[in-house]
């Protein structure tokens, strides 16, 4: 009798064993899926980043596409009426139109740094 008990103590072990080690596995193979799973989401993350910023760079530079079409307008006017701002004017336009070609350059992935808001403006 207290053979038959041994017997059955070691095929607990045995299955405790090997219970323990097929947990440990399937405990590894969870954290190897949901470091590829997570790899994954940051991927996805990344290119909804770059594509909101892209959309925001463009709309930045199209908006300031038409601030420099009201200051060329006004920059005529003021030749007309021969004003001494006309340099403080042009220069401001100059820099707006280096602006905007910085957000067309990051928006079309020719640069990778970002424009003026993480960035100086252009000078």
């Amino acid at each position: 009798m207290n053979d038959d008990k041994k017997e059955n103590t070691n095929e607990e072990d045995q299955e405790t064993d090997f219970s323990s080690i097929g947990t440990s596995r399937i405990i590894s193979d969870l954290s190897e899926e949901k470091s590829s799973d997570d790899q994954i989401a940051l991927k996805i993350f990344s290119y909804v980043k770059d594509f909101i910023l892209c959309v925001a760079f463009l709309v930045l530079a199209w908006m300031s596409f038409w601030i420099v079409v009201v200051l060329s307008i006004l920059s005529f006017v003021v030749k007309v009426v021969d004003s001494g701002q006309l340099s403080e004017l042009n220069e401001f336009s100059r820099r707006l139109s280096l602006y905007i070609k910085e957000c067309l350059l990051f928006a079309t992935g020719n640069d990778e740094e970002k424009p003026f808001p993480f960035n100086k403006f252009p000078e």
